[in-house]
Order: structure tokens, then C-alpha cells, then sequence
């Protein structure tokens, strides 16, 4: 049974695999390797994901979890967690030169 993308991330990730494979209605719930998907284009999608979300799922992500909501879901904690870590990084800084310390490039996160 057909399964449309929920938000945002569902709907691009669908959009770069209904691409990749050359089809249209695949569900998000759907195995991706039902669909045809073969290694050559896990490694295409890979990339493509990693450009539009600036995270890249691994191999094992994919192989594990080969549905467009799965990836999506993937996607999410990847940039979250991306996100959290470059704040952190920001705050680490912050602190240091707020105590008067110099920072210099090995300090930093």
C-alpha cells in the first residue's frame, strides 16, 4: 500500500530516489530494494543525500534501513546531532574567551 512522504525530508529523500531509479510512487514504506535499488545507486544516493542535507547516511544505514522513512529518519538525527555538536563547539569557545584565555586553533572544536 502507497505511504506519501509526511514532511519535508521524506518528500526530498522520495524525490531523490523516484529519480535515482527512474520511477514514481514509491511509498515510504516501500523497501527500496523492491524498487530495484542495487549498490551502484546506494553509493548515488549516499552522495546526493549528503549534499542536499549536508549528512551522509553509511552503508550499513542504508542496507539496515532501506526505506525512504527510515533514511528520513536517519537524516533527521544526523543533522540534529550536527547541530548540536557545532553549538557546542560555539559555546566551548564562547566560555574560554569569555575567561580571558586565548584560543588558539588547537582549542578549538
Amino acid at each position: 500500500m502507497y505511504v506519501a512522504p509526511r514532511d519535508h525530508v521524506e518528500e526530498h529523500v522520495s524525490r531523490l530516489t523516484a529519480e535515482l531509479l527512474g520511477k514514481s510512487g514509491i511509498g515510504v514504506t516501500d523497501n527500496l530494494f523492491d524498487h530495484g535499488m542495487d549498490s551502484l545507486q546506494v553509493a548515488e544516493l549516499r552522495l546526493l543525500l549528503r549534499k542536499q542535507f549536508g549528512a551522509m547516511p553509511s552503508l550499513d544505514d542504508v542496507y539496515l534501513n532501506p526505506t525512504i522513512q527510515d533514511l528520513a529518519k536517519i537524516l533527521r538525527d544526523k543533522t540534529a546531532r550536527s547541530a548540536d555538536t557545532e553549538a557546542g563547539g560555539f559555546w566551548l569557545w564562547r566560555w574560554l574567551t569569555s575567561c580571558g584565555r586565548r584560543v588558539t586553533r588547537s582549542h578549538r572544536v
